[in-house]
């Protein structure tokens, strides 16, 4: 299990300051993004992420844009189709309050989170899943899904977002099947950063800091 601790520790560092600060603490975002950059650059330095060296085909960036604009455009009227799956509402942070504070959140939307929730959630989870303690899951092709990977991973995304259940099942589906066309891992997070950089200008535009 040591094996997986450089793909599942930048998403708990994440989820952790989020947990401890609060979203109310104005300063919690510019945390996360030192933290979990710090252990990035760290564990990229020593060659932890293999999967992110291949280069991606310009046909291929392009369909990541497409799957992002998509996704993005689709959150809030998915979410908003049905009732969350948590009680909890986010305090969510006023976009009109502080611009270095939006700044930093629009950051870590989409410079951070898409690689500390694409390293785990759609490069080692599925592998893992797949090579079900018989051999070392490094070893198996990213995209490379089982139907029980495919599941888990959609499955895994959509809980992680109980707010937005709908609009993270209809996610997880169109982010797995890219990852499974491409077999690029750079293309997903290519499609998270869009998507998260939409959901943001929604929140700039309308103040519905709920989806934040």
């Amino acid at each position: 299990m040591r094996a997986l601790i450089p793909h599942c520790l930048p998403y708990l560092v994440y989820v952790a300051v989020g947990a401890i600060a609060g979203g109310s603490w104005p300063w919690a975002d510019a945390v996360r993004i030192v933290a979990v950059c710090a252990v990035l650059i760290a564990f990229a330095r020593a060659g932890s992420y293999p999967e992110l060296r291949p280069r991606p085909s310009a046909a291929h960036v392009l369909l990541g844009v497409a799957a992002g604009l998509a996704a993005g455009a689709a959150w809030v009227p998915l979410a908003e189709l049905v009732p969350p799956l948590t009680d909890d509402v986010r305090t969510g942070l006023d976009p009109a309050g502080n611009l270095l504070f939006t700044s930093f959140r629009i950051a870590a939307m989409v410079l951070v989170v898409p690689f500390a929730e694409e390293l785990f959630v759609r490069s080692a989870l599925p592998r893992l899943v797949d090579a079900a303690g018989d051999e070392d899951w490094r070893g198996r092709a990213v995209g490379a899904f089982t139907r029980l990977s495919f599941v888990v991973s959609v499955a895994f995304f959509t809980f992680t977002h109980p707010a937005e259940w709908l609009a993270a099942l209809a996610t997880g589906v169109l982010w797995t099947a890219l990852v499974a066309k491409t077999r690029n891992l750079r293309v997903v997070i290519v499609a998270h950063a869009v998507a998260n950089a939409w959901v943001a200008a929604h929140v700039v535009v309308t103040g519905e800091t709920q989806w934040w």
